[in-house]
């Protein structure tokens, strides 16, 4: 499973939870979840990807508290009231589950506006983390730091 930004082609099937979070699936096994604070917020295009992301069959099943969006390979399991989302493996084994999310307005020196974000998951035991590559560490692996 990748949790990427999968921005770049107008193919990947975008689903709106509620009116502050979307879930785009990019491929069968990568997601992209956004959390905006508000529905103003535009999404501009992406200047680092550039895929062309090919349409992947997703079933989508509604209940009064989540859409679940299942792929071949991964379901996505999202609250309709806070957005939080739980992935599932297609062994149906929890990969994470979001449990923390805020948006806190904030302003840089030079006075423009944006937000403070922060965001938290659970993993499971098996699964490891990669990125972070804003730190030079050189470190590939974050998962016990």
């Amino acid at each position: 499973l990748l949790l990427s930004l999968c921005l770049g082609g107008a193919t990947e099937v975008v689903v709106d939870v509620n009116t502050r979070t979307r879930v785009h699936i990019c491929t069968e096994s990568i997601i992209r979840v956004t959390h905006r604070p508000s529905t103003a917020i535009p999404t501009p295009p992406s200047l680092v990807v550039t895929a062309q992301w090919k349409q992947v069959p997703v079933v989508r099943t509604d209940t009064a508290a989540t859409v679940t969006l299942r792929t071949a390979r991964v379901t996505v399991v999202a609250q309709k009231g806070d957005g939080a989302v739980t992935v599932y493996d297609d062994s149906g084994r929890r990969v994470l589950a979001e449990t923390v999310t805020h948006l806190t307005p904030t302003r840089a020196q030079d006075g423009t506006a944006g937000y403070t974000v922060e965001q938290s998951w659970e993993i499971g035991a098996h699964e490891a983390l990669y990125g972070g590559g804003q730190y030079q560490n050189g470190l590939l692996q974050y998962r016990h730091f």
